[in-house]
C-alpha cells in the first residue's frame, strides 16, 4: 500500500519543492529591484521686486516626478530636496513621501533677495535631493538642475541742495546749485522741471536749467545749476521756486517711480549788502615793511651811560678805540713840549 502511495508522496515534494523554489526567487527580486527615475521641473527663470525698504521674494513652483519598479516589500520611496541660492536666503520643502499609487508631488521655493540690491545681478537657485525606499536602506541622489533670479529694476529720484535761498537785484541773477539723486537700482535718466515757472516768469523772475533731463548712474547724482534772472521792473520781496524731479525712463517703460520737490527761496532786494569791512585808524596804521627806526650814531665824546641807555647791545669793550686815541694825542704833546723844553736849557 505504501508503495502504491510513494508516487504520490514523491509528486507532492517535488509541488512543495517547487513552490519554496518560487517564493526565493521572489525574494531574490525584492533584493534587485532597481534604481526609481526621479525627476524635478520647474520654471527656469523669476522675477524678484526689491526695494529701498523691501525685500524681494522670487518662488519657484515644480513638481517631482517618480518611475520606480514597484515590489510588494517597498512600500514607498522619499524624497528630500536641497537648496542653495548662495548668500541670499531660501526655503527648502519638506521631505515627499511617493506610493505605487502616487508618482508626482508638487513643491514651492522662495528666495529672498536683500533690500536695493542692484538689478546688474542676476542670482542662481540649484535644487539637488536624494531618494530612499522604505522600509529598507537603499539610497540614491537627483540630479541638480539650476534655475536663475532675475532683480527687477525700481526707481526712486531725489533733490538736494547747498544753496535752498539766495539774494539777487533787480536786473541781477542767483545760481542754485541742486543734486539729482538716484537712488534707484540702476542707471536711469531723469526729468527736471520747475513746476510754477509760468508764475515766476509774470513776476518777472525768468528760470533757466543747465540741463533739463540728466543720465544719473545707480546710486550717484549730478549737479544742476538753476538760474534765476531778475526783471529790472520785478518788485522788491520773494520768490519760491519749486523744483520737481521724475524718472524718464519709468515714464518711457509704464513703471511706477518715486518722485520729488523742493522749494528754492528768491529775495529779490534794492541793493545787496555786502560786509562792512572794519575801519583802520590812520594813526595806527603801519608802512609796508614796518615801522622805520632812526639810527643816530653818538659821538665819540658822548657818555658811556647814555649809549648804554640808548643801545641795549653796548658793552665796554666797544668804546675802549676812541678813549685810547685821546690819551695818545694828549701824551705826545706833553712830550713834544717837555723836548722842547729841554732844547731850551
Amino acid at each position: 500500500m505504501f508503495t502504491r502511495r510513494l508516487p504520490l508522496l514523491l509528486a507532492l515534494g517535488i509541488l512543495i519543492m517547487g513552490s519554496m523554489g518560487f517564493l526565493v526567487s521572489t525574494d531574490d527580486d525584492v533584493e534587485a529591484v532597481g534604481t526609481p527615475v526621479i525627476s524635478i521641473m520647474i520654471l527656469s527663470r523669476q522675477t524678484a521686486y526689491v526695494a529701498p525698504g523691501q525685500d524681494g521674494f522670487a518662488t519657484f513652483n515644480g513638481t517631482v516626478y517618480v518611475e520606480a519598479p514597484w515590489s510588494p516589500d517597498i512600500q514607498s520611496i522619499i524624497v528630500q530636496l536641497g537648496t542653495d541660492a548662495g548668500d541670499w536666503s531660501v526655503t527648502t520643502p519638506p521631505a515627499m513621501e511617493f506610493t505605487k499609487g502616487v508618482t508626482e508631488q508638487d513643491f514651492a521655493i522662495t528666495v529672498q533677495v536683500p533690500i536695493g540690491t542692484s538689478h546688474m545681478i542676476e542670482g542662481t537657485l540649484t535644487i539637488s535631493g536624494t531618494w530612499r525606499y522604505s522600509p529598507g536602506v537603499t539610497t540614491g541622489t537627483i540630479d541638480d538642475i539650476t534655475a536663475h533670479i532675475d532683480v527687477a529694476q525700481y526707481f526712486d529720484c531725489d533733490l538736494d541742495t547747498s544753496t535752498p535761498s539766495l539774494e539777487a537785484e533787480k536786473g541781477g541773477r542767483a545760481e542754485f546749485i541742486v543734486d539729482a539723486i538716484n537712488n534707484g537700482n540702476a542707471n536711469d535718466e531723469m526729468t527736471i522741471e520747475i513746476l510754477n515757472l509760468d508764475h515766476l516768469v509774470s513776476e518777472g523772475i525768468n528760470i533757466q536749467l543747465s540741463d533739463h533731463v540728466v543720465a544719473v548712474p545707480e546710486q550717484q547724482s549730478r549737479e544742476i545749476t538753476i538760474t534765476a534772472s531778475v526783471h529790472d521792473g520785478a518788485s522788491i520781496g520773494g520768490y519760491t521756486i519749486t523744483v520737481h524731479v521724475s524718472s524718464k525712463l519709468a515714464e518711457e517703460l509704464g513703471k511706477p517711480c518715486d518722485t520729488d520737490t523742493i522749494d528754492l527761496y528768491l529775495e529779490v532786494v534794492r541793493v545787496i549788502e555786502k560786509p562792512e569791512e572794519p575801519e583802520v585808524d590812520p594813526e595806527q596804521e603801519e608802512p609796508q615793511g614796518g615801522p622805520e627806526v632812526p639810527q643816530e650814531e653818538p659821538d665819540n665824546g658822548e657818555d658811556i651811560e647814555e649809549v648804554i641807555e640808548e643801545d641795549p647791545t653796548y658793552t665796554q669793550g666797544e668804546e675802549s678805540v676812541p678813549s685810547l686815541g685821546i690819551f695818545g694825542i694828549l701824551f705826545s704833546i706833553c712830550s713834544v713840549l717837555i723836548i722842547i723844553k729841554r732844547v731850551k736849557q
